[in-house]
């Protein structure tokens, strides 16, 4: 009331002055008036305008007065206010251009506070800037309690408009132990609020930055009218510290920053790789030398089958073998020879090496022909006098400035340097002559092509960003790569591309691998953060795929397709034919204007042709990925990798996001899909079963399977006993769990181009939580579809493949495998990256490398934190295959794992030991995968941490405090076995480090009879010889056997416990298998 009755004062001393001037003035105008206008009635007119002036003005404003002194409120007479109201004293502008709001440097500036059942002081304690801050203590047992900014805004120094600047900018202390939460109102003077949750850490304090842009979304920030800072019905009293509240410009805007964590000294963990005793295994590996008897060599099998229904001729066998440490330092000390002795050309490159520098997996590429269904075996061997004779090939590639040309020895492919076409020439030599003619032409220009809002947009359209490189340059194949971006004729951007090409020496075929990466806008209208923010509208895509011309003549012009159950049509063409695989079991032909013609599916390839040349294309996982469409007309073959036919491809968070633990926080930023593809440019004389063969056979790959004992006896892969009759019950156990999780795949047609390679979660035929109205899949929520729960399900799946061969595990692995690192994974940092969000959104959400948590929708699961993000399954894949995707995947999740990831969003106090034990096992890997340093020296500090924190019977607390480097919260046991324990495993298997191997045997201990811990149980037998972990093996291993399930339910046959849930093949397929050589090894031990 005191501002009320200054104003009041005011209005009395203007009345007198008027009053007086209003005397003094009339004799005057009355005297003018009647010498100037002598007509007496235009001077009463003005007279009467004069008067009525004066009593609007008066009028209007004790109104205004009277409105003031009823209501308390400044806002509604802005005039008045701005003529009469009180300066309060600000800081006000600063010479960076900033605006200071209150610094708290003197009690003058407090005049702008209002006090909400809360007191202030000045203090000079947890100071930001200056000498001084103010402690807020808000009072507990209230229903708001807090300090707003009002008055403020009456002042004529006051800064309603903050459209010139970029953020709003405050520090809090925090003075409790644990975090609390504020709550940030900023309020228009339409009544518009803007808010947004504050979470400090315990006993710390923070420098929030919140762009002004954000706000922009939900309140008018031309008319700033209140800022509040308040609990909402706090329990307790709590005392903040707060200081320098500023609007900072454009340019001067400053990073959040972390709060400050106490130093960690890490103490030197040198690398000594742990011997897996491979001198002891090397004789059974020895093999004569019959040309040299004085020196042997090792000899490694392995086998290749074709397990498809198509003949392989001189097929591409690709694949990754593993290596001892300290074996093999370079490729060229290696050669392959078949079961008849015969040399084997073959192309080797290193996907992995061991710390001293020797390789530890070696890819390998050789031709091989195989019959459907059959195999053949082959030998690796090195020694001292081997040596690899490289193979001649007729495999070249020429670069010039402006193109790469390609030559195989019977086609031609030339790649622009200048535009991303996926082909700008292909030529095939159809008279063997070793010349490529005008006349062999069969495809120009074949372009990327992607539909967005009714406009196409092309890779070839993009000349900023576009690059090509050459990844392998080899006699026998060569690996092309690609990257640009999708551009309009209009300039505009929108998604990227990366294609890998595959050339083959002797081959008219090219392997081509097209990922495709979005970066438009996903809506999220479920997440109640976005709720009021002013984002773009959802960006979809309407299709994309591969628009070829063709050089064909109409001579013979036909098309070559084939049905799952019907086999092979050829048809002859007559106007466009389209081939539609709409789902999973529902396909169709349209031959011109005729009405389409219905087929369950089709095989995923067709060829087109003259009486000259023609072009196969196929697509592997055809139909699991549908849709899916190949359009051919006159002169032209288009491939659609997601056609319009099916309606646009939808990104957006959906209503599936939000249920049982879930409220639909993720989005689908960065989202990739790879698409395998061949493409084989044939002439006249290759005949129609050739063709169908090729197509066929590469369908699935021909893979390398290494003799399990060998990679058991390498230790690439740790101490992996293969699968073996004297354990055919615990073998028996694990193979009808892996049939339980690929069988529901099956069962419940899991497919679809974003879905296939992932499962659902789990199968509730009890619900005590009362989650959901009836039984079943739910794919809602938390437990929605899975993703990368722990190491991945396919982690486990790909051991099986290594440890037996069976094809089964591979396929399985691969495709989940694959999944997890497109759609899962982000690639692309869109918030970073797009103007429209970068200052709205928190770029936490859109991190390039980390992985979503189950939920309803593949990305609208938490990613903010690495306790979702694995790297293990994903590495092995590249191993067992040489997938470069792979690897470039694995690089980016090592990325975000060197940001150190751990904690949930607004706790910097939180992080769950379960995410830094995914970078640490992480970080491990990739240092042997990369021999990047960064990974060590980041491993070193996560394990100092945990040595640190491990409590005295041996277990680790759920959460770790960045902050204090304290713990707290239960002693989670699937944090320790399924998380801390291959972490710890990978860490002192490179250093082989004391005080780690204590660690890591302390909390085995602790943990003690756990089926999820085999492998670690098995490992700490292995390093110290305790007959107690031989003991809690069995023990562990007798519960698995004690809880397999055994039905005629195909829901519940094979399952381990009677939690239908993917935990368990995620879980017992990578821990069980670790388990077989520790128990053979005690059984030796026992007998002996």
């Amino acid at each position: 009331m005191d501002e009320l009755n200054e104003i009041k004062k005011r209005f009395s001393e203007i009345f007198e002055i008027l009053k007086n001037l209003i005397k003094k003035v009339y004799s005057g105008i009355k005297a003018s008036f009647e010498r100037r206008i002598p007509n007496p009635k235009i001077r009463m007119a003005l007279i009467l305008i004069t008067a009525c002036f004066a009593l609007f003005f008066v009028g209007g404003s004790i109104a205004a007065l009277k409105q003031l002194s009823g209501t308390g409120n400044l806002k509604d007479a802005s005039i008045i206010r701005a003529l009469f109201a009180p300066t309060i004293p600000v800081p006000g502008k600063q010479k960076d251009g900033s605006f200071v709001i209150a610094d708290f440097e003197s009690e003058k500036g407090l005049k702008a506070l209002e006090l909400i059942d809360a007191k202030l002081e000045l203090s000079s304690q947890h100071i930001s800037r200056g000498a001084k801050s103010a402690k807020i203590t808000m009072y507990g047992g209230k229903e708001v309690s807090g300090l707003r900014i009002q008055h403020y805004f009456t002042s004529r120094k006051a800064q309603s408009n903050w459209t010139n600047y970029d953020a709003f900018n405050f520090y809090i202390f925090n003075s409790r132990n644990e975090s609390e939460r504020l709550i940030l109102q900023v309020k228009d003077e339409r009544e518009n609020r803007y808010k947004q949750d504050i979470w400090i850490p315990g006993n710390n304090g923070m420098d929030f930055s919140i762009p002004i842009q954000r706000m922009a979304g939900t309140i008018n920030v031309r008319a700033i009218d209140q800022i509040s800072f308040f609990r909402w019905e706090p329990r307790l009293d709590l005392d903040f510290f707060m200081d320098d509240i500023r609007l900072v410009p454009k340019g001067l805007v400053e990073v959040q920053k972390t709060p400050k964590q106490m130093e960690i000294i890490v103490k030197p963990r040198p690398v000594k790789m742990l011997d897996y005793g491979f001198k002891n295994r090397k004789p059974v590996w020895m093999a004569a030398d019959p040309r040299d008897p004085a020196n042997g060599f090792v000899r490694i099998p392995f086998i290749v089958k074709n397990e498809t229904d198509g003949f392989c001729k001189l097929c591409p066998a690709e694949g990754g073998i593993p290596f001892p440490m300290g074996e093999l330092k370079t490729s060229d000390e290696i050669r392959m020879r078949n079961a008849k002795g015969e040399e084997i050309p073959f192309q080797p490159r290193a996907l992995g090496k061991w710390p001293d520098g020797s390789i530890q997996w070696l890819g390998i590429h050789f031709e091989t022909t195989l019959a459907p269904l059959y195999g053949n075996g082959y030998f690796m061997e090195y020694g001292p006098t081997v040596k690899r004779v490289a193979p001649e090939g007729k495999l070249k590639i020429e670069e010039t400035d402006d193109q790469m040309v390609i030559n195989t020895g019977v086609m031609q492919a030339i790649l622009s340097k200048k535009e991303f076409y996926l082909f700008k020439d292909v030529i095939i030599d159809m008279n063997r002559n070793e010349t490529f003619d005008a006349d062999e032409h069969i495809v120009s220009d074949a372009a990327l092509t992607l539909d967005f809002r009714g406009e196409e947009y092309r890779t070839n359209l993009d000349q900023q960003t576009y690059k090509i490189e050459i990844e392998e340059k080899g006699t026998q194949r060569a690996v092309v790569k690609a990257s640009g971006w999708f551009q309009s004729e209009k300039g505009n951007r929108y998604c990227q591309a990366i294609v890998r090409y595959y050339f083959y020496q002797g081959k008219s075929y090219v392997k081509v691998s097209h990922t495709l990466i979005y970066t438009g806008y996903p809506s999220n209208t479920y997440y109640e953060k976005y709720k009021g923010l002013k984002l773009p509208e959802n960006e979809t895509i309407q299709s994309f795929g591969i628009k070829i011309p063709l050089q064909l003549n109409e001579v013979g012009s036909k098309v070559l397709l084939a049905q799952e159950k019907t086999g092979i049509q050829e048809i002859l063409k007559q106007g466009e034919i389209k081939l539609y695989q709409a789902l999973w079991d529902a396909g169709e032909l349209v031959r011109g204007e005729k009405v389409p013609e219905r087929a369950e599916a089709y095989q995923g390839f067709v060829d087109v042709s003259d009486d000259l040349k023609g072009v196969t294309v196929a697509i592997r996982n055809f139909r699991e990925n549908f849709p899916k469409a190949f359009r051919a007309g006159k002169d032209f073959l288009e491939v659609d990798l997601w056609p319009k036919e099916s309606g646009d491809l939808d990104l957006s968070t959906t209503s599936n996001a939000i249920g049982p633990e879930d409220v639909a926080r993720g989005n689908a930023f960065g989202l990739a899909k790879t698409h395998e593809l061949l493409f084989n440019f044939h002439d006249v004389t290759t005949l129609k079963e050739e063709v169908v063969n090729i197509a066929k056979s590469f369908m699935k790959p021909l893979l390398i399977r290494t003799n399990p004992y060998w990679v058991d006896a390498t230790g690439a892969l740790g101490r992996l006993f293969p699968a073996a009759p004297q354990y055919a019950t615990e073998e028996k156990m694990l193979e009808k769990l892996f049939d339980w999780a690929a069988r529901q795949q099956r069962d419940f047609k899991w497919y679809g181009m974003l879905n296939f390679g992932d499962t659902l979660s789990w199968w509730r035929n009890e619900d005590e939580e009362q989650w959901y109205g009836d039984y079943g899949w739910h794919p809602i929520g938390r437990w929605g579809w899975y993703n990368c729960e722990g190491v991945g399900t396919h982690m486990g799946a790909l051991l099986q493949f290594a440890r037996t061969g069976n094809w089964k595990y591979f396929e399985f692995g691969r495709n989940s495998a694959r999944h997890i690192m497109d759609v899962d994974t982000v690639h692309f940092n869109t918030v970073a990256n797009d103007d429209r969000l970068k200052n709205i959104l928190d770029e936490e959400v859109s991190q390039v490398g980390s992985m979503h948590r189950h939920s309803g929708d593949h990305w609208s699961g938490r990613n903010e934190e690495s306790s979702h993000t694995h790297v293990s399954g994903i590495l092995l894949y590249y191993y067992l295959t040489g997938d470069e995707r792979a690897f470039d995947v694995a690089k980016e999740v090592g990325e975000f794992f060197l940001k150190e990831p751990f904690t949930y969003t607004g706790h910097a106090d939180v992080a769950p030991h379960r995410a830094m034990a995914n970078a640490l096992w992480g970080d491990v890997l990739l240092y042997h995968a990369t021999g990047d340093e960064r990974f060590k020296k980041t491993a070193d500090r996560i394990i100092e941490i945990y040595l640190k924190g491990q409590q005295s019977d041996g277990s680790i607390l759920e959460n770790y405090n960045p902050l204090d480097q304290t713990w707290s919260g239960e002693k989670h046991r699937l944090y320790m076995d399924s998380y801390a324990v291959g972490a710890f495993m990978a860490y002192h298997e490179l250093t082989q480090d004391e005080e780690v191997k204590q660690m890591f045997l302390k909390m085995i201990k602790f943990l003690d009879v756990d089926p999820a811990a085999l492998n670690g149980i098995a490992y700490a037998y292995f390093i110290s010889g305790d007959q107690t972990f031989l003991e809690m093996l069995n023990k562990s291993m007798n519960e698995l056997l004690a809880n397999k399930q055994e039905s005629s339910d195909s829901l519940m046959d094979g399952m381990i416990y009677k939690k239908q849930i993917y935990h368990r093949p995620n879980t017992y397929l990578f821990s069980a298998p670790y388990a077989f050589e520790a128990l053979e090894a005690g059984h030796e031990a026992i007998n002996s």
